[in-house]
């Protein structure tokens, strides 16, 4: 389209007077376009005067709920004072025999809102320029904080990722619904997974606990307690059962991350595994492990921040190596947390970057989080005994404190002696946004690294 005065003249072509004129004459023609364009299109992507007091109007009207034609439009420029500056009701008839129809009127708005932009970005480059020379020592992060503003004040708001626009979510529900129809229907056939669910269902049934695209869940407890033998039992699980783990441990090596899965898939306790066994247990086990569905991806990771694992994390997940983030654990990460902020500020902002992240790719996350000292005193732990807690509880989705009690005297036998941690694993489900909260109770086989349903050994699956 031809709507440029001089296409020598930078700012003309930042112009086109043509698409301004054919979106006002599409609204006449069909005002029902107004449900597309009211959302996105302001008056001021406009350039042309008249075709702005024209979209102004057309914008009042449909605000107001009233009809758009020929007879209200020019009642509205009469209110807004604005009929004469807008051409009249002569213009307004110029527009519609210039516009057969309102066919392309969204192609018309996506190109006034780019020339907008443009036009903006124009604008704020000189004030960007001002910034930079006038920094005299000050921060990279604060100069940039400012120029990022200046960006964001000319940037279009359209539905997107962050921004869902009323119109366009009224469309995007039926469309999910319509997907979760298809979705159930696979899941009936057998050719889909249903969402996360934790081992131990006999004993978890009732909390419904399931792991959604973009849920957080926090997994808490003090040290030796539990947390990391947990998270490892759900990902076997989970890999079992045909899901991508990406592990990041902050703490513990490769190898003994490998030697306690031996430990607990084979039955073998683990300075046997440590003394370089190999034997028909491991085999079967390697050879179980061999059968999974899907797997896990161990990722040694100490000194990490929450920015390095998520870089990570969506580097996996573009190979499909990463539907569910695991995190051991929160405290353990390098945290950022500039001048004038407190560590929890920064424990806070690590969890806040691990699920954005989550919902951005649509993954779950599994994250462990160490308690506070005041959990040392507690008669039952909650989340309020995180370490850093606040925010960081506010994050989650659901919140998953554990507890082990100190003997007072010995347990089956000699086995657990007084004064050492019980194998009744105290379960607290503290928060669950998609179901009821409560306490149940697990048995931890320390020596095999396992979490096993409280009624059996063994749980069947495993």
């Amino acid at each position: 389209m031809a709507g440029c005065a001089d296409v020598n003249d930078p700012h003309e072509r930042l112009i086109d007077r043509e698409a301004e004129r054919a979106v006002c004459g599409s609204i006449l023609v069909d005002p029902d376009v107004m449900l597309k364009l009211a959302g996105v299109l302001a008056p001021g992507d406009f350039t042309d005067e008249r075709a702005r007091w024209v979209y102004h109007a057309a914008l009042r009207l449909y605000q107001e709920q009233q009809p758009i034609d020929h007879v209200t439009m020019c009642a509205q420029l009469e209110r807004d004072k604005h009929l004469h500056e807008a051409g009249g009701a002569a213009f307004l008839s110029e527009l519609v025999l210039a516009t057969p129809h309102a066919l392309h009127a969204e192609s018309y708005s996506d190109t006034l809102i780019r020339l907008s932009t443009l036009r903006g970005l124009v604008q704020v480059a000189g004030q960007i320029a001002k910034i930079a020379y006038g920094a005299n020592g000050q921060g990279t992060a604060a100069i940039l904080e400012q120029v990022r503003k200046l960006v964001d004040g000319v940037t279009p708001t359209t539905s997107t990722d962050e921004v869902l626009l009323w119109m366009d979510s009224l469309e995007r529900f039926v469309l999910a619904q319509l997907a979760r129809t298809n979705a159930q229907a696979d899941i009936e056939a057998g050719k889909a997974r249903l969402a996360l669910t934790l081992p131990w269902q006999r004993t978890l049934e009732r909390f419904k606990l399931k792991l959604r695209r973009g849920t957080l869940a926090m997994i808490v407890a003090g040290s030796s307690i539990g947390k990391t033998t947990f998270m490892e039992c759900c990902a076997e699980w989970w890999a079992q059962r045909g899901y991508h783990i990406a592990f990041f441990h902050l703490e513990l090596s490769h190898q003994t991350m490998l030697d306690r899965r031996m430990s607990r898939l084979a039955n073998v306790p683990i300075d046997q595994v440590e003394s370089g066994l190999l034997d028909e247990r491991t085999e079967r086990a390697t050879k179980a492990m061999r059968a999974y569905t899907g797997g896990i991806s161990y990722v040694h990771c100490p000194g990490w921040s929450a920015r390095q694992i998520t870089s990570k994390a969506r580097e996996l997940h573009a190979k499909g190596l990463c539907d569910v983030l695991i995190v051991d654990y929160l405290q353990k990460l390098r945290l950022w947390h500039p001048r004038g902020s407190t560590k929890n500020d920064g424990l806070a902002d690590a969890a806040e970057v691990v699920k954005v992240c989550c919902e951005q790719l649509g993954i779950a996350c599994l994250m462990g989080s160490q308690t506070n000292r005041r959990a040392d005193d507690a008669a039952r732990v909650t989340a309020a005994h995180i370490r850093g807690s606040g925010e960081i509880d506010e994050k989650a989705n659901i919140t998953i404190t554990l507890n082990r009690d100190i003997l007072v005297a010995s347990m089956n036998g000699d086995q657990y002696k007084a004064g050492e941690r019980s194998p009744i694993l105290d379960v607290r489900i503290d928060k669950n946004t998609m179901g009821p909260t409560g306490e149940c109770q697990l048995l931890i086989q320390g020596g095999r690294f396992l979490i096993v349903e409280l009624a059996q050994e063994q749980e069947e699956d495993w």
